[in-house]
């Protein structure tokens, strides 16, 4: 039976104190390191057409996209 599963996120805080998501998304079968924020309240409107997060692909300590 083929898995549902495509990827996994961990809930971490960044060192000024502001909640992000790390994980990694499996895409044809390649694994991309992913990193999710969440929209400032003022971005979000009421008709829920902006998104409450943004996925961005994760940079390493040097900057470089992994």
């Amino acid at each position: 039976m083929e898995s549902l599963k495509i990827g996994s996120l961990w809930e971490k805080t960044s060192a000024n104190g502001v909640p992000f998501m790390s994980g990694e998304l499996i895409i044809n079968g390649k694994t991309v390191k992913i990193v999710a924020f969440r929209n400032k309240q003022e971005w979000i409107d009421e008709n829920d057409k902006r998104p409450q997060w943004e996925i961005r692909k994760s940079k390493d300590k040097q900057g470089l996209t992994i």
